[in-house]
């Protein structure tokens, strides 16, 4: 039996400073960049950049920049994770979600994409979700395939871009199988509105 319940995650938040690029900078039609921070500001080198659950990834510079190039017209989502003990959990995330928009070029009147300068992107401390599984009869669920996924109307103004239709369906962002007793733990998930299902 499939269960559904939406949950709000919580963790301690994170401030970040102003950063933001020049159009100078080179940043081509259906781009995105942006500098990735973390505590007090700081740019986070390395971090994990995954779009719309897709397995190509990008990792942030020394600087904490990163570029992502070649998207086409549409709602994008970006989930930025930074494993910082190397156990491959992330203990810090960010979602940001975009558009990249065609439009007539001004002088050519030719088919053109815009691009997105994000500025800074401020992981959060993640969080761990645990719980246990039962199947309808109210009997554990041992071997439960357990997921934590978001849609567009679980992300925070501050997640979405201006203007941005954002994907409807961000993806899985965690899973695992309940053990024995119906239990399950599922660390390194982003605060914040999202669904946990089991099947």
């Amino acid at each position: 039996m499939l269960r559904f319940i939406a949950v709000t995650l919580a963790a301690i938040a994170t401030s970040s400073c102003a950063f933001s690029f020049d159009r100078a900078d080179g940043l081509e039609p259906g781009s995105v960049r942006a500098r990735v921070v973390g505590e007090h500001g700081k740019p986070v080198a390395f971090a994990v950049v995954a779009r719309d659950g897709s397995p190509a990834i990008v990792r942030t510079n020394k600087d904490g920049t990163f570029t992502i190039r070649g998207l086409g017209a549409g709602p994008v989502a970006l989930r930025v994770t930074d494993d910082v003990d190397g156990d491959g959990i992330a203990e810090r995330a960010a979602i940001r979600a975009l558009s990249i928009d065609a439009f007539p070029d001004p002088k050519t009147n030719a088919p053109t994409l815009s691009a997105v300068l994000l500025g800074d992107v401020a992981l959060t401390l993640t969080t761990a979700v645990t719980g246990h599984v039962f199947d309808s009869s109210g009997n554990v669920a041992p071997g439960a395939v357990v997921v934590v996924y978001r849609r567009a109307h679980d992300l925070t103004a501050a997640e979405v871009v201006a203007g941005a239709a954002p994907p409807q369906d961000l993806g899985i962002e965690a899973r695992t199988a309940a053990a024995d007793d119906g239990s399950f733990d599922l660390p390194g998930v982003e605060p914040g509105a999202a669904t946990i299902a089991a099947f």
